[in-house]
């Protein structure tokens, strides 16, 4: 486990490691909360999320998310470790905050009455609301009433679905149609309205619609339909201290937040930027480390055209290139997956051990899918473990499962769950260990690798 962080999945676990801060007790047993001296002395803040797109989520077994990323810098200001909880449900998260078990919440929580009278609200607040997703063009829908006899799409969010039912209730619509997707998550929603034109009109929060708007200059998302809400981090309402120092790092004179801003903001356009377009290098020579997967190839028993293809999907065939996880090098190893098999980050940018490294990770992940007899759908959940982390694949394969599919078989089946993972209804699952994941970009990951190791095959043997 890093050191860095400890993530916790369960109730029984986070009583077990959180236990010992639990040192204020009233009378009745009443706990309290941590006071700054204890956090600073214990060298560790418990804080607790959800997992989504704007909280909280694992790329290959790396923690990443706007409010971690947030909460990191926090804690690496102060020289303190940070440990995360997770839990799908928000009442989870204020019944350990009210037991102190956790010192902080950082999914956002909305300002209302009851929240403002009851929790601490800290940090930088940030203000969303609702907007409809639409092409650009000469006559955008800017009022809600212009919606009358179009097809609004939603996702099984609870807010979306709410605020679709008040439209129509407010305009008085008779032929406003809503139609809730459960199949797709609000970020391929978006990007259906924008590569296709079976969709026109969503509703998505709009800190997400903005960020993909960024990629997408055929979105029109100024339109709100609902009153802009104010969320941000909490704590328990008599936590003044641990409140005032996030408050002095955030939005103090010495706030460092415009710089994490910028941070956050490259990481965030970098995870929901489209898949590019892959041009696929002509000839027998495909790279100039073809000499180089063919000998590591051997060794994984694979075909080295699948290497080949890996590392262009990677790198471009670039080693010294560092990518907005981390990722490093030819083959896209992180620097704590190459730490693992005994290569430090700076040798990651050299192509033999990003390649060494590569194959061992592959040879382990095929390993895990042992019991599939197929050939092609053994191939399919390993790269796709690559990209996206294995507990990711192990989750789809639990959900297809649960569903009555096959979980050894990736078309029709695991591939799907792994695509629903990026919809609360399908993510917040019990039986789900690891949380969100876009999953159409591991999904679109694995079909170029197919078809790229397909191509280079043939290119080399004319």
């Amino acid at each position: 486990m890093n050191a860095r962080y400890q993530l916790i999945t369960s109730l029984g676990v986070v009583l077990l490691l959180l236990g010992s801060c639990l040192r204020h007790e009233g009378q009745d047993g009443e706990r309290f909360f941590r006071t700054w001296e204890e956090i600073v002395a214990s060298d560790t803040l418990y804080v607790g999320t959800g997992t989504s797109p704007l909280s909280f989520f694992l790329y290959r077994g790396q923690p990443l998310g706007v409010e971690y990323q947030k909460a990191l810098s926090f804690t690496d200001k102060h020289g303190l470790e940070l440990s995360i909880a997770i839990s799908h449900s928000t009442d989870s998260l204020m019944q350990w905050l009210r037991e102190g078990k956790i010192d902080l919440i950082i999914s956002p929580q909305p300002m209302t009455k009851h929240n403002v009278d009851s929790l601490k609200f800290c940090g930088s607040i940030e203000t969303s609301a609702l907007v409809l997703v639409q092409r650009q063009s000469d006559h955008p829908v800017r009022r809600l009433s212009e919606l009358e006899g179009k097809q609004l799409y939603t996702t099984t969010d609870a807010a979306l679905r709410l605020r679709a039912r008040q439209i129509v209730s407010e305009i008085g619509a008779k032929d406003l149609q809503i139609i809730t997707v459960d199949t797709l998550g609000v970020e391929d929603l978006i990007e259906a309205v924008a590569n296709t034109g079976s969709i026109h009109y969503a509703l998505a929060d709009e800190r997400l619609a903005h960020a993909f708007a960024q990629y997408h200059p055929n979105l029109d998302v100024a339109t709100r339909v609902s009153v802009p809400i104010r969320y941000g981090w909490v704590t328990r309402r008599d936590n003044s201290e641990l409140a005032g120092r996030i408050d002095s790092f955030f939005i103090g004179k010495d706030a460092e937040e415009r710089h994490l801003k910028l941070m956050q903001s490259q990481q965030w356009r970098h995870y929901f930027a489209p898949s590019p377009h892959l041009s696929k290098p002509g000839g027998k020579i495909i790279s100039p480390y073809d000499h180089l997967f063919r000998e590591a190839a051997d060794k994984l028993g694979w075909d080295w055209s699948m290497l080949a293809a890996i590392a262009y999907c990677e790198s471009t065939f670039h080693a010294d290139v560092i990518g907005w996880s981390g990722a490093r090098g030819l083959m896209g190893i992180m620097p704590r997956t190459g730490q693992a098999y005994g290569v430090t980050p700076e040798q990651l940018l050299e192509p033999e051990y990003s390649i060494q490294v590569a194959v061992a990770l592959l040879t382990d992940l095929y390993r895990e899918f042992a019991d599939i007899s197929d050939p092609y759908d053994r191939y399919a959940l390993t790269l796709a473990s690559y990209n996206a982390g294995l507990g990711h694949v192990q989750d789809a394969r639990r959900l297809a499962r649960k569903h009555g599919k096959d979980p050894c078989r990736w078309q029709g089946s695991v591939r799907e769950y792994l695509r629903l993972k990026s919809t609360p209804a399908y993510y917040d699952d019990p039986v789900v260990k690891y949380g969100y994941v876009r999953g159409t970009e591991t999904i679109n990951y694995v079909d170029n690798i197919m078809s790229m190791s397909a191509t280079y095959r043939a290119h080399a043997q004319k």
